[in-house]
């Protein structure tokens, strides 16, 4: 839309990658940001703008799946003094047509989903911008702690292999592995741990959805080495085993076996293999004996959810679009909490133990 009179001109542009590069303008207004398919790559073509005097205006609903989006961090940024952005909170009351009384009445169509409730209408600024928490399987404050001091990684490979530290000879060292069909599908996730006394923390990771099983197999067999080969386990189900045993012809020396014949190769998932092995994961961030330093995971962690069905049976799954990195983390912790540094590797499949503690839940 043009107004030659004034000189100047509106234009809209689909949230496509970098839609407005080349493009200058005195302003700019990207409207409900959370929710654009390519929000880094839209920021970084249209941000010329704003440096050379123009400014920009970013509005949305917030997304709770996405606790570390850039409108988020960018916000909070703001928050703190430390971009140029002045952050403007606007409640769910503000409208003049609204009260306590219609929130309240509003509320009773979000039953069993409150999490999407306090998304569409938040009263505070902490409300929207807090993660889910009304049903969460894990900690929340103690991921959200983990979130706000997470770190780059030290060294990146491929454009999906993520390396916190070197390998220290001292450590007790273990990996779990989800495995996906891969190509344009789910992600291919391996979480490497490292273990010093009682304290586990994240060492390094595997993440893509763009690699197929066979050259997973590879970079998890050349990440493992620079690791003295630590215990790898990965489900056996399903496209699993052909990963396992693609490592083990790449000559894979520490695979996982769940019977001490070695004849059962891989981590044969149950659900209540699955929710034993959660709950044991939970606890474990619950107590503080965990430390995450990969965003993606911490964001995965904080998605992952309690839900009551409509028979009243509970299921613990993620309420976003993807759980790899918490399924290969839960593997991971099972084999790490029964390695000890400079032992051997497990033997049998005694490692998901019988516990019943259930204190991790928000209700």
């Amino acid at each position: 839309m043009t107004f030659p009179t004034l000189g100047s001109r509106i234009g809209a542009y689909p949230s496509t990658e970098a839609p407005t590069l080349g493009e200058t303008a005195s302003l700019r207004f990207d409207d409900e940001w959370e929710y654009h398919r390519y929000p880094e790559a839209d920021y970084a073509a249209g941000e010329p703008t704003t440096s050379a005097g123009g400014k920009h205006i970013g509005a949305s609903t917030v997304d709770k799946s996405k606790p570390d989006s850039l409108f988020k961090t960018l916000y909070r940024q703001a928050r703190n003094g430390e971009n140029d952005y002045h952050p403007v909170f606007i409640g769910a009351l503000e409208r003049p047509d609204r009260n306590m009384e219609w929130y309240e009445k509003e509320k009773l169509a979000y039953i069993g989903r409150m999490w999407q409730f306090d998304q569409n209408y938040p009263l505070t600024e902490e409300q929207a911008l807090s993660p889910v928490s009304g049903k969460a399987f894990f900690d929340t404050t103690r991921l959200q702690a983990m979130l706000e001091t997470a770190t780059p990684p030290m060294e990146e490979r491929y454009g999906c292999t993520y390396m916190y530290s070197k390998f220290q000879p001292t450590w007790a060292y273990a990996c779990g592995a989800d495995v996906s069909q891969g190509v344009e599908r789910d992600y291919q996730a391996l979480t490497l741990l490292g273990k010093k006394g009682n304290t586990v923390e994240d060492v390094a990771y595997i993440h893509a959805n763009d690699i197929a099983s066979k050259t997973y197999a590879l970079y998890s067999n050349e990440l493992g080495k620079e690791y003295n080969f630590p215990i790898l386990a990965a489900e056996a189900n399903s496209m699993g085993l052909g990963y396992l045993q693609e490592l083990s012809e790449q000559g894979y020396s520490k695979l996982f076996f769940r019977d001490d014949k070695k004849e059962k190769l891989g981590w044969w998932t149950t659900k209540e293999r699955r929710e034993m092995a959660l709950i044991d994961l939970a606890n474990a961030i619950a107590d503080g004996l965990l430390i995450i330093r990969f965003k993606p995971l911490i964001a995965q962690l904080i998605e992952f959810q309690r839900i009551e069905g409509r028979s009243g049976e509970i299921e613990y799954k993620s309420v976003g679009k993807h759980d790899d990195l918490v399924m290969s983390l839960a593997i991971a912790y099972q084999m790490i909490k029964n390695v000890k540094p400079k032992g051997n590797p497990i033997k049998g499949y005694t490692l998901v133990q019988e516990t019943t503690t259930m204190g991790m839940y928000n209700s």
